[in-house]
Formats: structure tokens, C-alpha cells, sequence
């Protein structure tokens, strides 16, 4: 079975229990070989990993402590790139000495010397606030070696920084973008959500008209897990990139955290459960295997760490629970964690031996976390508890297929309760757009009309994927034989074809404007309000064309609608100003 999981610790353990599945399959088929019961049936498989030898791979001790050798490594390879005889690469060096933040023991020396040099790079990027800030902590750390030359260093650019800053001319400060807001007022016990869209027989339906543009909804993640290539450049628990600003866990290698709120909320949440083993939990296969054990952290916590009564507490969960018709005006904690355990498992549906893998990768999680999670360990210290955290695990491990969405592209991963509600279609009427922090906005993309169903793409468009590829993707993540339009009459994948009827000329050259000033993106060549403006010339041109699908090629108009509603919610990037002003 390919699972995408080659050289992983996942797939070290799957290779050698699907041979025993396997076996089974052939001897007495699978599904009489296997419990009736989820809980017989996981602990079945944890016997089959300890069988075939794979627990011993799981106990083994976490790498990664902290470490001042590799803490200095880090911070010398942040000093070449300072130091480099062609173009400085400051953003490569901030993230070594991020590295080197993150290893360095609490109150060392090495500490204090990745605060100085990170300040360094704040200095040469003219981000004199940010350079206070990492002085600042540098100058707070009590070494045990005092270092007076560094300190006096520290303390001449500290006075350059207060100077700089007291000089208006060198504090332009990027306009406030704007917030995404509700298009029409939120349904009286849904702030979440417009008033008419409701909830309908496992559908999202609007009640009344929407046009292009219109904001529909916007979902707050329960959760969020960072990508492993980002962990040292975005914050552990926002994900914003903040990585002037990170400040280290004092215990892992591998969280950082953009501010002290956000290090509060993580830890309290989910981070004193993972951390002993987040480098290991990053081994086992892909972050969205992290997903399902920071959901059953998060209500671990919700419950105040009793699991007796969260485990009472789930039994009383009707399951014909809708989260829409809550009042998210005042909703609970407990109410939210209810509104992430009723979406569909898919488990009937799913291959047999697909399941099997999904159990087996809850194992790994479980076993990992009940041996090196002190935290864990303490609370689940009875079998019976150790099943209800192997089964909650193994439940979100289910569900997150329905509610799991990228965040920034490749930035890290969500989980939204109210966007799961959204089925698929391969031509979809909605988009998302992810705002700061991780909340998902749902915009119209295509007229709406009172009756229609509201519908998102689980990853695939007609446009960009060929059919089979579509139906094959679809049935395999999720279970779904797609029948949108786009499936039964077989449109034509334009992006791949080049089959394109071009705008008429003065909407191209308009277009072409548009692409040009976010291309130069950045103060004072653009602002919130052009931003704004460009994006309002852009859905009208949409409302002109988009109701031409399929025949058109709309991918130049659909990634400016894209890229302006990011560009308004988010600002320009840090990283492309600095770029553009030839400091990197």
C-alpha cells in the first residue's frame, strides 16, 4: 500500500505490521480476523506493532535536547551568511540564529550571543523596534559568564536604535491592513456566519443571493500545527511569520512563539502534553498527524484534565449534533470540542486495510506520547484511560480529513469545524482565504442564488486537474464520487489545455494594471484603500467572465482575486519588502 510515508517513522512501523494484515487477509480475511470493537480493535494492532518489534523503535529516547555546541554551530553558520562576500542573506542568517535560539539552554551565554546577532539582522534590515526588542532580551540574560565587551556593544547599538527611531524619516510603519468583516449582518446566534447561509441535511444552502465578493464566513481553527520546514521562522501556535520575534520554549528544540500570549496559550492547551516529544511527533510522517493529538490535548485541557469526565461527557454528545445552530455568540469551550467530534469518521466506507494504516499511525502517536509525555502518562495511568486517549486520537485521525485545511499554502495545517460543513465541488462557488492567525474567510467566487448549495474544493479543481485525477484524489482522501457539473459533463481542463478565450482588450490591459501594482507592492506605492480598489475592479470583471466557465481560461483573474484579498487582509509580506527595498 502506497501511503506517501517512505523514510518516515510511520512507515518503519507499517512496513512490517501490513505484513501481518496481510496474513490475516489471506488466512482467515481481514475483517473476521479483526475485534468488533474500536477499542479491542486498536489494542489488536498495538499487539501486532509490539509483535513484530516495532515498540522497541518507539521507546527509543527523544533526540534533540538542548544543546549549546549545536546552539553555537547555528549561530556561526548565521555569522557566514552575515559575512558572506556577495549579497548578505540576512533572512537565512535571522533563521540560523532563530536555530540557535531554540537549542541554546535557558539563561547561557549562547542565548545571549543568538539575541545580539539576531539584533544584528534586525539593525540591517532597518527594523529598529524589532533590534530594541532582541537587545533587550539579550541584556535580561543572566550567564553565568558575564561578557562586558558584548554588553557594551549591546548597549552603543541600543542608543543608534533609540536615535534612528526619534528620526521620523526612517519610521515609516506599514499602513494597518484591514480586517476581513461579514459581507451582510451575522445570523443572530452565529457570528461566525452571514445571516442566509444555514445548515440543511448535511448541506451548506443559501437562503438568499450572493454575489462575487461576498464574505460568508469566517471559521476560527480549533487547532493549528506548523509545517517542519517553518518551525523555526513562524510562530508555534499562531503560525504568523514573526521571525525577527520568535523566543524560544524553554524546554523543546523545536516551538517558538511570537509572543508571551501565544506561548500561554500553547503550553496551557497542548504544548506541556507534546513537548518532551514534539521532535519525535515531527518523524512520524507528516504534520497532519499532529493534527488529531492536538485536538484530544486541546479537550484534555478543556475538561480540566479529568477524563472521566471527558470520556462522560463525549457519551452524552447527540450525535445529531449541528454546529450551525449553536450560539457562537456565547459559545463554550466544551461546546466547541463537540462541534469537532461529530463530523463524519468515514470509518464503513474507508478499505479496510486504510483504516488498519489510520489505526496504526494512532498507535505510534499514543505509544510515543503514554512513554516519554510525563504530562500524559500521569493523567492516563489506567488501561482504561490509555484506551480512551488511543481511541479519541484514532477518531480525529478520521475526521480531520473532513476538516483539516492548509494554512498560507504550505505554512502549517487547521482544523475548522464550520468549513467541514462545505462539500466539494470541483467548480466551487466559494474560495477560502486565510486571514492572520489562521481564520479562514469564505468568499463568493461564483453568483450565489437563494436555493444554491455552498460549495469549497477539498484541493482539486476541473481547471487545474484532469478528471480521473480528480475522482481518484477525491475517493481516496475522502470517500466521494464527485457528480459536480464540472465531473459530469467533463469540462475541460484549461490551465493544463491553454484553451483560452482572451478578455476583451481594455479588461486585459485593466488586468495587466492590476498584476503591475501588486507586483510593486509596498509603501507608498500601495495602500489599504488601492488595494481595495483593485480588488473591486477585479470582481467586476469576474462577474463578467467567471459565468463564461468552462470555456475561458480565468486563471490570471482568479489569482488576482487571490492574491488581493491576502494582500488587504495581510499586508505585503515582510520578506518581500525587504526585497524590494534591496535589503535581501
Amino acid at each position: 500500500m502506497d501511503t506517501d510515508a517512505q523514510d518516515s517513522l510511520l512507515q518503519f512501523v507499517w512496513d512490517r505490521v501490513a505484513a501481518v494484515f496481510e496474513e490475516c487477509e489471506r488466512t482467515h480475511g481481514l475483517l473476521e480476523a479483526l475485534p468488533a470493537r474500536t477499542p479491542d480493535r486498536l489494542r489488536f494492532v498495538a499487539s501486532v506493532v509490539e509483535r513484530v518489534g516495532a515498540m522497541g523503535r518507539l521507546a527509543e529516547r527523544v533526540p534533540g535536547g538542548k544543546d549549546c555546541f549545536r546552539a553555537a554551530e547555528m549561530r556561526m553558520e548565521g555569522n557566514k551568511f552575515m559575512r558572506s562576500s556577495g549579497p548578505r542573506d540576512l533572512l537565512a542568517a535571522a533563521e540560523a540564529y532563530n536555530r540557535a535560539l531554540a537549542y541554546a539552554p535557558e539563561d547561557s551565554g549562547e542565548l545571549r550571543k543568538a539575541y545580539s546577532n539576531r539584533s544584528a539582522v534586525c539593525y540591517a534590515l532597518r527594523e529598529y523596534r524589532l533590534c530594541l526588542d532582541n537587545i533587550e532580551a539579550a541584556l535580561r540574560i543572566k550567564a553565568p559568564a558575564p561578557d562586558p565587551a558584548l554588553e557594551e556593544k549591546l548597549r552603543t547599538k541600543q542608543l543608534a536604535c533609540r536615535k534612528l527611531l526619534a528620526d521620523e524619516r526612517v519610521c515609516h510603519q506599514f499602513e494597518q491592513f484591514c480586517y476581513a468583516k461579514l459581507s451582510y449582518g451575522p445570523n443572530l446566534t452565529n457570528s461566525r456566519v452571514v445571516d442566509g447561509v444555514v445548515e440543511s441535511e448535511g448541506q451548506l444552502v443559501a437562503r438568499k443571493d450572493f454575489v462575487v465578493g461576498d464574505v460568508l464566513m469566517i471559521d476560527e481553527p480549533y487547532v493549528t500545527v506548523i509545517d517542519g520546514k517553518d518551525r523555526y521562522t513562524r510562530c508555534h501556535h499562531c503560525l504568523r511569520d514573526r521571525f525577527l520575534e520568535l523566543r524560544p520554549c524553554p524546554d523543546c528544540v523545536v516551538a517558538m512563539f511570537c509572543s508571551k500570549l501565544c506561548a500561554q496559550q500553547a503550553q496551557q492547551r497542548y504544548h506541556r502534553f507534546e513537548c518532551p516529544v514534539l521532535h519525535r511527533l515531527f518523524e512520524i510522517y507528516h504534520i497532519a498527524t499532529l493534527v488529531p493529538l492536538r485536538i484530544v490535548c486541546t479537550a484534555i485541557d478543556t475538561f480540566g484534565d479529568d477524563l472521566d469526565r471527558l470520556e462522560e461527557h463525549i457519551q452524552k454528545i447527540d450525535p445529531d449534533f449541528n454546529p450551525f445552530q449553536l450560539n457562537w455568540n456565547k459559545v463554550t469551550r466544551e461546546q466547541l470540542y463537540d462541534a469537532m467530534h461529530v463530523l463524519p469518521t468515514n470509518e464503513s466506507q474507508r478499505a479496510p486495510m486504510l483504516n488498519l494504516f489510520l489505526a496504526t499511525e494512532s498507535i505510534v502517536v499514543t505509544e510515543i506520547m503514554f512513554r516519554h509525555s510525563p504530562q500524559l502518562r500521569q493523567l492516563a495511568n489506567t488501561e482504561a484511560k490509555q484506551d480512551l486517549i488511543r481511541q479519541l486520537v484514532y477518531h480525529h485521525t478520521m475526521t480531520s480529513a473532513f476538516s483539516a485545511r492548509h494554512i498560507n499554502q504550505d505554512n502549517g495545517l487547521g482544523s475548522y469545524p464550520l468549513l467541514a460543513a462545505a462539500n466539494h465541488s470541483c467548480i466551487p462557488n466559494t474560495i477560502r482565504v486565510v486571514l492572520p492567525g489562521g481564520k479562514n474567510a469564505l468568499v463568493t467566487y461564483r453568483p450565489i442564488q437563494a436555493g444554491d448549495q455552498i460549495l469549497i474544493s477539498k484541493g482539486v479543481l476541473f481547471s487545474k486537474h484532469p478528471k480521473q485525477f480528480r475522482q481518484d484524489r477525491l475517493n481516496s482522501l475522502f470517500q466521494i464520487q464527485c457528480r459536480c457539473e464540472a465531473c459530469t459533463f467533463d469540462y475541460p481542463t484549461v490551465w493544463l489545455d491553454h484553451s483560452d478565450c482572451p478578455l476583451e482588450p481594455a479588461d486585459q490591459t485593466q488586468l495587466n494594471q492590476i498584476e503591475r501594482l501588486l507586483d510593486r507592492a509596498k509603501p507608498p506605492a500601495v495602500s489599504c484603500h488601492a488595494v481595495r480598489t483593485a480588488l473591486e475592479a477585479v470582481v467586476l470583471l469576474m462577474r463578467k467572465y467567471v459565468p463564461l466557465v468552462p470555456t475561458r481560461n480565468l486563471r490570471q483573474l482568479t489569482e488576482l482575486f487571490s492574491r488581493c484579498h491576502v494582500l488587504l487582509f495581510h499586508g505585503v509580506p515582510a520578506r518581500q519588502r525587504y526585497a524590494q527595498q534591496g535589503l535581501c
